[in-house]
């Protein structure tokens, strides 16, 4: 069992043969997709793997990933942190392999016996971010504020410019005219 910074690189095989498991830490700022989604990429994934060979001696990867990112909230535009918690349950396929239809694994292809451990939990992490982000109770900042009793919401006002406000007046009035 290997503990602290994971490894850059994984022998996938090795591993799957030796049944072995994996428990440590990747810094969130390795995710290059998964950074682009995030105000803040500070701090680290814990990531929990155990590997396995599965019945056509393909590698399989079962575990938990959990992390803590800073998303904007779009209720009240600014940032929070949003803990993130998903299960990793996949097969790595050789190249030259199809994939396998029925399989209820998610299926990574990779040619080499050396992957990246961010590639097998950053797609995992992606699906896991809330699609519209937003504060878990009310927002304290912006447009929504609760009171202290939490019986009344109170709506600060906005003022908006709204360019087309007085369009239905202006036609009515032209039609008027002309008629």
């Amino acid at each position: 069992m290997l503990t602290g910074h994971l490894p850059t690189k994984l022998d996938h095989r090795r591993l799957a043969i030796q049944s072995a498991s994996l428990n440590g830490l990747i810094p969130l700022s390795g995710f290059s997709r998964l950074v682009g989604l995030l105000e803040n990429t500070t701090g680290d994934v814990r990531v929990g793997l155990m590997f396995h060979t599965g019945d056509g001696r393909q590698t399989c990867v079962d575990g938990q990933v959990n992390v803590e990112v800073s998303l904007i909230c779009q209720n009240c535009m600014t940032e929070y942190l949003q803990p993130l918690a998903c299960k990793v349950h996949s097969e790595i396929v050789a190249v030259d392999k199809p994939l396998d239809e029925e399989n209820q694994r998610d299926q990574l292809i990779f040619a080499d016996k050396l992957i990246p451990a961010v590639d097998l939990v950053e797609d995992d992490l992606i699906l896991a971010i809330p699609m519209i982000p937003r504060h878990d109770g009310p927002c304290t900042e912006g447009e929504y504020i609760q009171s202290g009793d939490n019986t009344d919401e109170v709506v600060t006002t906005v003022e908006t410019h709204r360019p087309f406000a007085d369009l239905a007046k202006v036609i009515n009035e032209q039609s008027k005219v002309e008629s």
